[in-house]
């Protein structure tokens, strides 16, 4: 059975919900390896980045989805979340400010 970007995604989230964040990590890797353009997957990637607090790798991951989903509330404060544990308090305050304003996705 060849599994799709989907099925990896879909395995991530169960993964997530158990706790099981290095299994979900490996999970949305494998779905984003198959759809690399996909900004979900890459969020989901980042959110378990940020679990494992890979933080600087989150952040990247973050900007990948930004670029190419746009700037929306869940992905602002995700980065600003980020970029606080990073140290980057003033950046971290404009991004949650900015954020707060943005649409949902």
């Amino acid at each position: 059975m060849t599994e799709t970007a989907r099925d990896h995604y879909n395995l991530g989230i169960q993964q997530k919900k158990r706790y099981l964040h290095a299994d979900a990590l490996a999970s949305f890797e494998a779905a984003s390896a198959l759809e690399p353009e996909n900004p979900e997957f890459l969020e989901a990637k980042g959110n378990m980045l940020y679990a494992l607090e890979r933080y600087q790798e989150a952040l990247e991951t973050y900007q990948k989805a930004e670029s190419l989903a746009g700037r929306h509330r869940g992905l602002l404060l995700a980065i600003s979340s980020t970029l606080a544990s990073l140290g980057r308090q003033e950046e971290a305050v404009r991004l949650y400010e900015e954020g707060m304003q943005a649409p949902r996705a």
